[in-house]
């Protein structure tokens, strides 16, 4: 808080930077949603990437275990004049439909974006999303309005993404989560649930090239497969892209 404290003195836009990693423990941050609108205002159009992490200190993890974040709608204001950001990630910020869609409207070449809370999302999202046409990495955790439906929709644009991450819903049936594999990686072998990924068969050689957040011109382009950097990447090239299966976060961090 005493950082931003300072931040607020200086003119909106005038930091002219175009990577900015941010962390802070909560016990020090009083309102994240605050903080991510005064960096935003303050950050230039030549923004690019943007990450927002807020640890939770360790003892008072258990007792925000299941607790819902605050529902956070359109900010517009917000995003306005970042039409260069591609890459967006935030762990504490929990956006409904209407919160994503003014991301999407307002910096439509993201091609990472890995949002921790989505317990507000519902399939609609799917729609969002595939409008997004260079999107690379998507991160999707679990909410009681996803379905099949949200699935299948991500399967008709499964070519685009290098990285697909998703905590399953209570209502995603493991037939759709497959099918939504075959699409992503065609002809890979799965590997066993326990491993929470699908999309590779074999070695960590497949889950570099994977992961690898290569920003290559031309990502977007329509109807291929997944582009990779040149070099020596044709495992990439030929298991398309990857799907993993994530945990809840609690079990993750246990």
């Amino acid at each position: 808080d005493d950082s931003l404290a300072c931040l607020r003195e200086v003119a909106d836009g005038a930091l002219r930077w175009r990577h900015v990693r941010v962390s802070g423990v909560k016990r020090h941050i009083e309102d994240p949603e605050e903080a991510l609108a005064v960096f935003m205002a303050k950050l230039s159009d030549e923004l690019q990437e943007f990450t927002l992490t807020v640890e939770i200190e360790v003892e008072m993890r258990p007792f925000l275990r299941g607790f819902l974040r605050t529902r956070i709608g359109a900010l517009s204001n917000v995003w306005q004049g970042h039409p260069s950001l591609r890459t967006l990630k935030l762990n504490w910020t929990a956006f409904d439909d209407d919160g994503i869609r003014a991301i999407a409207e307002h910096c439509p070449r993201i091609q990472t974006l890995v949002l921790d809370r989505c317990e507000y999302w519902t399939d609609t999202i799917a729609e969002i999303v595939t409008g997004l046409v260079e999107l690379r990495r998507l991160r999707v955790r679990a909410s009681a309005m996803l379905s099949d439906r949200f699935l299948y929709a991500l399967g008709e644009v499964a070519h685009r993404f290098a990285v697909l991450e998703i905590e399953p819903s209570f209502s995603m049936s493991s037939y759709a989560l497959d099918q939504l594999r075959q699409k992503i990686s065609p002809g890979a072998q799965a590997m066993p649930v326990e491993t929470g990924i699908f999309g590779f068969s074999s070695g960590p050689l497949e889950l570099i090239v994977a992961a690898t957040d290569a920003m290559e011109p031309g990502f977007g382009d329509a109807g291929g497969p997944a582009h990779w950097p040149p070099g020596a990447w044709g495992v990439g090239r030929r298991l398309g892209g990857v799907l993993r299966l994530l945990q809840p976060e609690e079990a993750e961090s246990a």
